[in-house]
């Protein structure tokens, strides 16, 4: 039987030999995990609150999912241009991003709701 702490401790000798391997998981734990999470959450409604049609919802689903098809079946073309490191600090970069923007779009859509509340009960 094999003893399963073996792979612990192999697990931080890689670790040791290569630290990027470390920020790597951890950046997978704290940006891409939640920013999936928040925006399968609220994708379609931002989308919808920021009048995107709903034909053009699935277009950006089917254009996300063909761009993640090739990015995970030729990684190569990737990196061949850019350096890992980079690419991984890119997409990190853009996830959190995107979370911004979204979350400003959906107050921004929110304060222009209340003022056209607003402008629109007018006293006689």
């Amino acid at each position: 039987m094999i003893n399963p702490f073996l792979f612990v401790k192999e697990g931080i000798k890689v670790i040791r030999k290569t630290p990027q391997l470390l920020f790597m998981s951890i950046k997978l734990t704290l940006v891409f995990i939640p920013a999936g999470t928040v925006f399968n959450k609220f994708d379609q409604p931002l989308l919808k609150a920021a009048s995107v049609p709903v034909e053009w919802i699935g277009v950006l689903y089917a254009l996300a999912g063909v761009s993640g098809f090739f990015a995970t079946r030729y990684p190569g073309w990737l990196t061949a241009g850019f350096s890992s490191v980079s690419l991984m600090h890119a997409t990190g970069i853009m996830a959190v991003i995107e979370l911004l923007l979204s979350a400003i779009l959906q107050f921004l859509m929110a304060v222009r709701g209340v003022l056209s509340c607003k402008l629109e009960v007018r006293l006689p």
